[in-house]
């Protein structure tokens, strides 16, 4: 009752706090909530765009659109390169809106079921179909469309796949202007033609860096302040960055592993000597059948076994990538080197159906049979689909290893009788009516064969043996320079990646994949902290058999904010270019003066020599990649030696023997297309970063768990 009473003596007090707590409540529920009272796109959107939100359900859609089969190791690049086309699109449009740009439900409805379906399109029926997409299954499912018919589970991704139509044209009108604005004038495709044909013969003598020894070129802090100034445009980043220290384990099958895998191997081998139906058991067995290969196609280890055996033969176990292989001898033929072939192609397309293609192709059939082939070109020319081939009367000329449709190349390599006629029709190109001219070449040996593979997996027991190690480090060692010191004592060492952004999947050494993408968005998560150890262990899987090759422990280096980094943050990966940079400055002011023999003899190093060097090319074989060092190569008369030249392997001094003739060049006319491209490819990925950076993109991937 004593509490009842004081309760009632404060009730202002006690009113104004329950008012406080709802208001409280209110904010989080509106701050936190998928149905945000302020908008809270960090739980509903992807990013903004200048405020444009791009929704989760929008990516998701897009990216099932795009990547119909999505899985495995490729997820975080799938959705990088998913998320990288919405934010592309998104910018392009509001920049094309505002020139009037846009697209026509006309242009939407030529790109979705016209006779050239655009890439999303193709992409989208492909995913629905789970197979090359054909005029009938574009029609059957523009029949739906059209009749409201359509899966309500595939509409939205439907609506989302016609506004990356509707994205993609928009985008190639602003990438058109763009072109048109371009061009490069004759005379400077002259000046780039003749620099290409310009090389020179050269002496050179190279001093490395590591004749002068560390301390007496140290390395502070301004300099390094200095090195990221010159450096301005590599260094300077529009988002925050963030290294990573990471510790990896390697997990190496042990030779009982190795053993078993060998064993399972063996029985396999008995079962596919004896099986009748090699296909079905490829297939039940994870194998592969692989046909018309060459004996330089065939297992290198096994290559000479296969030549010279009999057909049902199986060569094995043998060891090739990680694991045990068998092979089994399936087929051997004689096969032309290429053949030429001529064809009217009938296709079926949105005006033409398949009985309708059909009748003609038939009907043409029997003309040039009746006239044995008299009036194939000007029929080709009358009625071909196959734009490719107009000019040359239908005809090709096809290595017998082309990538053709498969039973056009049957007919051309296997069943067709040369000077025959008939009519052929593919899944995808529609009917051909298709003459063999000649087979031309030698015949080649062609091999089938069919192929198994068992991989030399880690068990559980010796990936358990790493996992203990990796965890007993870290249960004792939560900070980065902890762990840097217990690693060190067991012969391990920490590893630091690059500057990594929060959308990434790539970690230096570690390379790409889900798991790299995990400890990326670790290090950009909020329980993140400079210089802890994530409180998980990360794990890598081989990509193809999905077994434990690396375990990992990582922690957050350090954090770079917008703009230039300090020097103190880039030391680590910088010192050794900056320390580098001044012990070229110190060696080539001891060596002033001097000539190629002088340096060779003072530091005792080798004389060499460098023939054919282009002006055109920043690389030399025998130089590697030095482009200051080729520039002052060509800017240095006959035998007469250079100034020293700090490159990036080294100081060079230099002597120009021999500067043969520049060749003749080759067309302008190419050299002008050429650099025109260039140009045009180099503006649109400028102008599109322009446009991106005006615009503001707020990326909040990092709050999807599944991004």
């Amino acid at each position: 009752m004593a509490i009842i009473s004081r309760i009632r003596k404060q009730s202002g007090l006690v009113l104004a706090l329950i008012g406080l707590a709802l208001v409280g409540f209110l904010v989080m529920d509106a701050t936190t909530g998928r149905g945000s009272l302020f908008g809270n796109r960090q739980k509903t959107d992807v990013a903004t765009v200048g405020g444009e939100a791009i929704s989760i359900n929008k990516f998701n859609d897009a990216l099932t659109t795009l990547f119909p089969s999505n899985s495995g190791d490729n997820l975080p690049q799938n959705r990088a390169q998913t998320y990288n086309l919405l934010i592309e699109q998104t910018v392009m449009g509001r920049e094309a809106e505002k020139l009037g740009i846009g697209c026509s439900a006309t242009e939407l409805n030529d790109a979705t079921f016209g006779n050239q379906p655009n890439q999303f399109m193709f992409a989208f029926l492909q995913g629905i179909f789970n197979q090359q997409l054909t005029p009938e299954l574009l029609n059957q499912f523009k029949e739906a469309v059209n009749k409201n018919q359509l899966n309500p589970e595939l509409k939205p991704r439907w609506e989302t796949t016609k506004e990356l139509i509707k994205g993609d044209i928009v985008q190639e009108k602003l990438n058109t202007l763009i072109d048109k604005a371009s061009y490069v004038p004759k005379w400077y495709a002259e000046v780039k033609a003749n620099e290409q044909s310009q090389q020179i013969d050269l002496l050179f003598v190279r001093v490395p860096f590591d004749k002068i020894d560390d301390k007496d070129a140290p390395v502070t802090d301004a300099d390094i302040d200095t090195y990221i100034q010159d450096n301005k445009s590599r260094f300077f980043s529009d988002e925050e960055l963030r290294k990573i220290a990471f510790l990896p384990f390697d997990i190496i099958p042990s030779a009982t592993d190795s053993a078993k895998a060998y064993t399972t191997m063996v029985n396999l081998v008995q079962e596919f000597s004896n099986t009748l139906n090699d296909t079905t058991f490829l297939a039940a067995n994870g194998g592969d059948l692989k046909g018309s290969l060459t004996a330089d196609e065939l297992p290198e280890a096994v290559r000479a076994a296969l030549t010279s055996a009999q057909t049902g033969t199986v060569v094995g176990p043998y060891f090739e990538n990680k694991s045990y292989n068998a092979a089994k001898l399936l087929d051997r033929s004689s096969k032309p080197d290429s053949v030429q072939v001529r064809h009217i192609l009938i296709g079926v397309n949105e005006q033409r159906d398949d009985a309708t293609a059909k009748a003609l192709a038939d009907s043409l059939l029997a003309v040039v049979r009746a006239n044995n082939g008299a009036t194939f070109g000007e029929l080709v020319t009358q009625y071909s689909d196959d734009q490719g081939s107009k000019m040359t009367g239908g005809e090709y000329t096809w290595s017998y290893k082309a990538s053709l449709f498969p039973e056009y190349y049957d007919y051309a390599f296997k069943t067709g009788v040369r000077g025959a006629y008939d009519v052929v029709k593919t899944a995808q190109g529609g009917y051909h009516v298709i003459n063999v001219v000649a087979y031309k070449g030698a015949n080649v040996m062609a091999y089938s064969i069919g192929t198994l593979r068992e991989p030399i997996a880690p068990s559980k027991e010796t990936v358990g043996v790493v996992s203990s190690k990796a965890a007993q480090l870290l249960a004792q060692n939560r900070d980065i320079t902890a762990l840097e010191a217990a690693a060190k004592k067991e012969g391990l060492f920490l590893q630091t990646s690059p500057s990594v952004r929060g959308g990434d999947f790539v970690l230096g050494a570690l390379g790409q994949g889900s798991t790299s993408r995990d400890i990326v968005r670790w290090a950009f998560s909020k329980e993140a902290k400079i210089s802890q150890v994530a409180p998980q262990i990360f794990e890598y899987y081989d990509p193809a058999d999905n077994y434990a090759t690396r375990i990992v422990l990582a922690g957050l280096k350090s954090i770079l904010p917008k703009g230039l980094p300090a020097a103190a943050v880039m030391r680590e990966e910088l010192e050794p270019l900056v320390r580098n940079r001044k012990k070229g400055a110190l060696i080539a002011q001891q060596i002033k003066g001097s000539g190629v023999e002088a340096v060779a003899s003072k530091y005792n190093m080798p004389i060499d020599t460098a023939v054919g060097v282009s002006f055109a090319t920043s690389f030399s074989q025998k130089i590697g990649n030095e482009p200051k060092v080729i520039g002052v190569a060509f800017a240095t008369a006959l035998d007469k030696d250079s100034a020293p030249v700090v490159g990036e392997s080294g100081v060079f001094v230099l002597k120009p023997v021999n500067k043969p003739e520049a060749a003749p060049v080759a067309s302008i006319d190419i050299m002008q297309q050429q650099l025109k491209f260039n140009q045009r490819q180099s503006a649109r990925q400028q102008i599109s970063r322009a446009m991106r950076q005006a615009a503001g993109v707020d990326d909040y991937r990092n709050t999807f768990p599944s991004l």
